[in-house]
């Protein structure tokens, strides 16, 4: 459904200037995104009550459309990692614009390998814990 309903925002778009029609004249199956991408694009305005859209370039309205697009389109099934940087996603949407948001610490897997001391790996294994140097 949500590929389904990109799509259509994609075509919509190319056919009407989003910015400047009403809300009431889209269809009703795309005004949350719409809805989206007008809140993205307030999101960019330095002074927004004195400020217009129009001030906006290109790349505040690619990004608006890539929030629209990531927010409503769809989503991976995956399990989750025990990475703490991206929560096991493997994507931080702060940084999508350095390698599409791919977190670099698990590499975008999601989970990282706990390197552990080999003495303590060892002692673990045995089942009891190592004596202290007295």
């Amino acid at each position: 459904m949500s590929a389904e309903l990109i799509s259509s925002f994609k075509q919509y778009r190319t056919t009407v200037d989003i910015e400047r029609i009403r809300l009431s004249a889209v269809p009703a199956e795309l005004q949350p995104l719409v809805k989206a991408y007008r809140e993205a694009l307030s999101s960019y305005l330095a002074d927004p009550e004195n400020e217009s859209w129009a001030s906006l370039g290109p790349n505040e309205r690619y990004n608006a459309l890539q929030a629209v697009y990531h927010k409503f389109g769809a989503q991976p099934e995956r399990t989750r990692g025990n990475c703490s940087r991206c929560g096991g996603s493997g994507y931080i949407l702060a940084y999508s614009h350095i390698q599409g948001g791919r977190c670099l610490r698990c590499d975008g897997t999601g989970s990282v390998n706990i390197k552990v001391d080999p003495a303590e790996s060892a002692t673990m294994q045995n089942g009891f814990a190592p004596r202290s140097p007295s």
